[in-house]
């Protein structure tokens, strides 16, 4: 789970970083609470 302040461009940056790591996203869950960012990772895997 991914939890920090909400700011323009925080979902392109957690994305690349799991790009850059060849990790694929198969499934998450996101939203903001009073002006922070939650983001619930279910499943990601790396590819080979």
């Amino acid at each position: 789970m991914a939890h920090c302040t909400d700011s323009i461009g925080l979902v392109a940056k957690i994305s690349g970083f799991f790009a850059e790591h060849k990790l694929n996203i198969l499934s998450l869950e996101e939203h903001t609470e009073q002006g922070e960012f939650f983001r619930k990772y279910y499943k990601a895997y790396m590819f080979a």
